[in-house]
């Protein structure tokens, strides 16, 4: 998980239904939203 990056939050997609196998926004748009990174 990546916290406090904005320039990333605006590069990986978001939504509601993500693809979980890459990288994500969650809670975009919000003073929340993180990159979440699957490992594994």
């Amino acid at each position: 998980m990546v916290v406090g990056a904005e320039s990333l939050n605006r590069i990986y997609p978001g939504g509601e239904d993500p693809d979980t196998s890459k990288p994500y926004v969650m809670f975009g748009g919000t003073p929340y939203a993180h990159v979440m990174i699957p490992i594994g």
